[in-house]
């Protein structure tokens, strides 16, 4: 999720060169997510430019009416403006619109669970295992089928039944994301996952720490996630740009 809204804003912005614009725009054509998200930041960005336009343009007209030397009410004469102030009007609409972009992007008093189903994405599903010259990874298996099929209470139960079969911090951190997914959400259950992976030694730990804070949000615990997220940005971890925009809102309990 972090280098797929990375690379979509470098391609945005065009900070792509040419051999990356091709790998993207390769992967935009077979990726639906990826192309989900490509979608919602252009839709976010015209919008905004849009309004920002259309914004600036009428706020400029009507100060120019403004500015337009009227006449005076009772002697008829032509009031004069001075130059100073003809300049400093269309300066101040410029401020104003630019003010109004920002509260626009930024966004006011959101609460924790409208910015947790804005930033929550299921993490891709987990490889499913052939047989190794062993024992066939049955239940491991069946978790990833039901996980692919977002029935989560079955992909978890799954889950942990393979216990032998899958290394501990890959059925906790992948339990942790099916208790965030379910129809009824257990994010005290996600949260005591992700801290168990947090706490060993594995390549999961950053994304743990990622979805613990989302869990956190999900449950309305905003000090607590607000914590993790300003971690994540200092030491520039997995997810750091969405842990910065989430820093940025003014949310509400």
């Amino acid at each position: 999720m972090d280098n797929n809204q990375d690379n979509i804003e470098k391609y945005l912005d065009g900070l792509m060169g040419p051999e990356e614009v091709k790998s993207f725009e390769e992967k935009l054509d077979r990726d639906t997510s990826l192309r989900q998200s490509y979608e919602e930041e252009l839709t976010a960005r015209n919008l905004i430019a849009t309004a920002g336009r259309l914004g600036l343009k009428n706020t400029f007209e009507r100060f120019e009416s403004e500015i337009q030397s009227p006449k005076d009410s009772k002697t008829g004469e032509t009031t004069v403006i001075p130059l100073w102030m003809k300049r400093v009007i269309p300066i101040a609409a410029m401020i104003i619109v630019f003010i109004g972009a920002y509260w626009f992007m930024t966004g006011s008093g959101q609460t924790t669970s409208k910015v947790f189903d804005t930033y929550f994405e299921v993490y891709d599903a987990p490889t499913t295992l052939r047989d190794t010259g062993s024992e066939t990874p049955l239940h491991w298996n069946t978790a990833v089928r039901y996980y692919n099929e977002e029935k989560y209470d079955e992909a978890l139960r799954n889950f942990k039944k393979s216990e032998e079969e899958i290394p501990e911090y890959l059925i906790d951190f992948y339990s942790g994301i099916c208790a965030m997914s379910k129809e009824s959400p257990d994010y005290n259950l996600a949260v005591a996952y992700f801290l168990k992976v947090e706490n060993g030694d594995n390549d999961y730990r950053q994304q743990a720490s990622w979805y613990r804070g989302l869990a956190l949000l999900g449950n309305g615990e905003k000090d607590k996630a607000m914590a993790i997220f300003h971690d994540i940005v200092e030491k520039e971890t997995y997810a750091y740009r969405e842990a910065q925009k989430i820093i940025r809102k003014k949310l509400e309990d």
